[in-house]
């Protein structure tokens, strides 16, 4: 395939927090191999609050959910007015190759799927990649503008400091931990399982904090008051704060989740939990990183709920168990020192 050297490149990222991460290798590296290219991130509005971790990219652009004709009119003006001359379309959707193609940006770099009209360096999505971890599908699509493959370091930095009320009087060092999951809860590890774990870790010394987002405010709060030493953030913290306590932390662990990827992509030890989905396939990324996960016979099913009601029940969580998580952290403290 010909190599392009793009001279303004739009990135449509993912809608979902965990893509966004997985991405950020890809569109690092594209940075590296284009140092005179001026990258632009459409990202939706919700994650307005990442620009000031990404000092790297060149400019910003928010939407919302584009639904009207009036909407799309908008949003076609703006990618024709941003002059772009390449976009790389990390998401598989119908709609998000059309605005790029309506909005006349010449190099369009994406999955073919249902969508091949729309791109003019179009990528297959093939059996063998599809079986690999999703930051190479971004790669592959992204790899007319590359020269070599992504690296795994840190994407995300912090260029300022600041102080964060929700952390007075803790004591570090701090792990956070992520109990809930956006996306379901066949993909939370056990309530008891977590009081557990939180158990152990500050016999070991350590402060517990956790956050998640305001739905998840009840589970964690049975989950912190097995210990009046936890310290429970969950549902009162801006994103822009979550990830200010992320930086702040000595690690992570928790279940698959953005908090997770976050960790990951600030350079953090981050040990994930995996059950309900492949670390293979969405596993964190980063060059501190670790997981357990137990392939049991219905793992991976990538549901939403548990459809099990007997013994089999969440058993791609129940079998882990917190001493199996201690000793894999260990393991990852341990070759990160």
């Amino acid at each position: 395939m010909t190599r392009i050297y793009p001279k303004k490149l739009v990135v449509k990222c993912p809608n979902w927090l965990g893509d966004v991460m997985m991405a950020l290798p890809t569109i690092k590296a594209v940075k590296r191999d284009n140092s005179e290219c001026h990258i632009i991130l459409y990202l939706h509005k919700k994650f307005e609050p990442f620009k000031e971790f990404m000092p790297w990219v060149d400019e910003f652009i928010f939407h919302d959910d584009v639904r009207s004709i009036f909407q799309w009119k908008t949003w076609i003006k703006v990618m024709r007015d941003s002059k772009a001359d390449t976009t790389l379309i990390c998401v598989n959707s119908f709609k998000s190759a059309l605005l790029m193609t309506l909005s006349k940006i010449p190099n369009r770099l994406g999955f073919n799927d249902h969508r091949s009209f729309f791109m003019t360096h179009g990528t297959e999505m093939t059996d063998e990649l599809k079986n690999k971890h999703r930051r190479y599908w971004y790669e592959s699509i992204a790899s007319p503008i590359l020269d070599g493959v992504a690296t795994i370091e840190p994407a995300l930095e912090l260029t300022h400091s600041s102080h964060l009320t929700q952390l007075d009087g803790v004591e570090d060092p701090f792990i956070v931990l992520a109990t809930g999951a956006a996306y379901g809860p066949a993909k939370e590890y056990g309530l008891e399982q977590y009081q557990e774990l939180i158990s152990l870790l500050q016999n070991k010394g350590y402060t517990c904090v956790l956050i998640g987002a305001p739905s998840e405010l009840e589970r964690a709060s049975d989950i912190a008051k097995s210990s009046d030493k936890t310290i429970n953030l969950v549902g009162k913290t801006t994103v822009a704060e979550m990830f200010l306590i992320l930086t702040k932390a000595f690690a992570f662990i928790g279940n698959d989740s953005g908090p997770m990827h976050v960790s990951a992509m600030l350079g953090k030890p981050t040990l994930g939990i995996f059950g309900s989905t492949h670390p293979n396939w969405t596993g964190p990324v980063g060059p501190k990183v670790s997981y357990v996960y137990l392939k049991v016979t219905c793992s991976p099913c990538y549901k939403r709920h548990c459809p099990y009601k007997d013994d089999k029940k969440m058993k791609c969580m129940t079998d882990i168990s917190p001493s199996m998580l201690i000793n894999e952290f260990d393991k990852l403290i341990e070759k990160n020192n």
